[in-house]
């Protein structure tokens, strides 16, 4: 709207001053967390949790932590978390005695963790290496 209020040429300035590597580096990992929602994974995940939390003397939360923090790591949180809040949504009808807002908090927090443990887990991570590779 701002474009077209000041007369500017939208196409042109686009082309030229939009960072089309960030933008595309934002975009993918939404990519990638609808085709994990899409192929099944997330409900693999799901499971891994769940067997996870019978064979292991550790609370559901202190995994789903753990669990979240190294995914988050590997693809960016905010995707990440967008989908597997459908799993947090499943674990709690199937494992007796969780809290779903326990879990969803104990996902929130891994995730807010493990975003920090790479340049792709969080987009504020990618855009600054983004800038800094930039002359000047």
């Amino acid at each position: 709207m701002l474009f077209v209020v000041s007369g500017m040429r939208f196409a042109g300035k686009v082309e030229k001053e939009a960072e089309w590597p960030t933008l595309v580096f934002f975009m993918m990992p939404f990519v990638a967390a609808a085709g994990g929602e899409r192929t099944g994974l997330i409900e693999t995940v799901a499971d891994w949790v769940h067997e996870a939390a019978q064979s292991l003397p550790v609370p559901v939360g202190v995994n789903a932590v753990r669990v979240s923090a190294i995914l988050s790591a590997v693809v960016d949180k905010t995707p990440f978390t967008a989908t597997m809040l459908s799993a947090v949504a499943i674990l709690p009808t199937s494992i007796r005695g969780i809290d779903g807002k326990v879990l969803s908090c104990a996902l929130l927090l891994g995730a807010c963790l493990g975003g920090d443990g790479s340049i792709i887990g969080a987009s504020a991570n990618g855009a600054t290496v983004g800038r800094a590779g930039k002359p000047g």
